[in-house]
C-alpha cells in the first residue's frame, strides 16, 4: 500500500484520494480509509471494532510507516498514534 507492486499506481491514488459527494463536495474520506487534514504528518486511517475491542491501521506514506494498533476497549479516539508513530519516522533530507 505504500508503493506501486500488488497495485498499480493508479489504483494506490484513487484509494487515497478524498471522494467528492455528488454536488462536488470533498470528503475527508477515500476508498475505505479515512483521510485527515495534515495537523503534522500526511496519513490514511481505517478503524473497526467489536464489542469490548477497537483496532486502527494507519499509513503514513510520506515516512513509510504503517501502524497496526489492536486493543481491548471500545474506546479509541485520544490514542496518541503519532506519538507511537514518530520514533520510526526517517530523518528528511
Amino acid at each position: 500500500m505504500l508503493k506501486p507492486g500488488f497495485l498499480k499506481q493508479a489504483t494506490l491514488a484513487l484509494i487515497f484520494a478524498r471522494q467528492k459527494t455528488t454536488s462536488g463536495v470533498e470528503t475527508k474520506y477515500g476508498l475505505g480509509w479515512e483521510i485527515p487534514d495534515i495537523v503534522e504528518e500526511r496519513r490514511f486511517e481505517h478503524s473497526g471494532g467489536v464489542a469490548g475491542s477497537s483496532s486502527l491501521l494507519v499509513i503514513y506514506p510520506d515516512q513509510h510507516v504503517v501502524i497496526a494498533w489492536l486493543q481491548n476497549s471500545n474506546d479509541f479516539r485520544d490514542w496518541p498514534i503519532l506519538n507511537v508513530a514518530k520514533p520510526f519516522f526517517t530523518a528528511r533530507k
